[in-house]
């Protein structure tokens, strides 16, 4: 497992329920729609509130940042598929949105790019078995 030390045991077990959640909806969606999954419903899903996955789904940043170095291969910000209800984007605060200035149309290009990105990844079961995760065949 890598680390994400900067973040609380609560956060990383949350974090890897996440990213198993997360990488099941990719892996689902490549025989259907691809479609990202609102905060509301990941939050339901991993019994939290929604307003507290901003520490899970940046560990998960983290450790795939520490992955992308170990491999050195690209890997997509698949935290980044979790989507607001309202404007069906990621929040501003995910990795490929940081700068302020971009509008919203150029935020949605960026948005679509990356999630073809994270639909054509074929190694999100390699991922979870780096990280020593848990995960069914599909």
């Amino acid at each position: 497992m890598l680390s994400g030390n900067s973040f609380s045991q609560t956060q990383q077990t949350k974090a890897q329920d996440i990213l198993l959640i997360l990488v099941q909806r990719v892996i689902d969606s490549q025989n259907s729609q691809e479609i990202p999954i609102p905060y509301g419903e990941l939050a339901e899903r991993v019994s939290g509130n929604r307003r507290k996955l901003g520490g899970p789904l940046g560990c998960i940043r983290v450790m795939l940042d520490e992955l992308r170095e170990q491999w050195n291969e690209d890997i997509p910000h698949i935290q980044g598929i979790v989507v607001k209800k309202d404007t069906g984007l990621p929040g501003d605060r995910v990795i490929f949105f940081l700068d302020p200035d971009l509008n919203p149309t150029e935020k949605e290009a960026i948005f679509e790019a990356e999630l073809q990105k994270v639909f054509s990844y074929p190694k999100w079961l390699d991922v979870l078995e780096a990280l020593g995760l848990p995960h069914a065949a599909p």
